[in-house]
């Protein structure tokens, strides 16, 4: 499955979800950034399981899907590009993902989308380049 993105608004999309995602983990999953495709838009979810923050962006996407994507990987691949738009190729079989542009690329591993935690209902729907934190409380002992 092949989508288009900005690059300026796919980077703006991860410094909003980014916080969310913690430094280390003993879960892997939690490093991951839960990327959902549904009619043309990009919502971006990250958690650290006491925080959950949402992001979305319009993307040039022929077919809607979930895929979860390394953070700070992502994050440090597009700090080089200095191209407009880039198009991603997601192996939905192995879950590889496959970042080009008119003057890089860049390969990436994903993990499986059914094993991100279940999320929490949020409150508010993003809307535009609104972003959504919720805050799930702690059980007290």
């Amino acid at each position: 499955m092949k989508f288009k993105v900005s690059i300026s608004e796919l980077k703006s999309t991860l410094s909003k979800v980014l916080p969310a995602i913690p430094p280390k983990s003993t879960l892997p999953v939690l490093e991951q950034i839960f990327v959902k495709i549904d009619s043309g838009i990009m919502f971006a979810i990250s958690t650290d399981q006491d925080i959950t923050i949402q992001s979305k962006l319009e993307v040039d996407a022929t077919e809607d899907i979930n895929f979860l994507v390394p953070a700070r990987q992502l994050n440090d691949n597009l700090k080089y590009i200095s191209s407009d738009i880039i198009e991603f190729d997601i192996n939905q079989d192995n879950f590889e993902i496959l970042g080009k542009t008119s003057d890089k690329s860049f390969k990436m591993k994903g993990l499986n989308p059914d094993e991100y935690p279940d999320l929490p209902e949020l409150s508010q729907q993003p809307t535009g380049d609104d972003y959504t934190p919720c805050t799930i409380p702690k059980k007290r002992y």
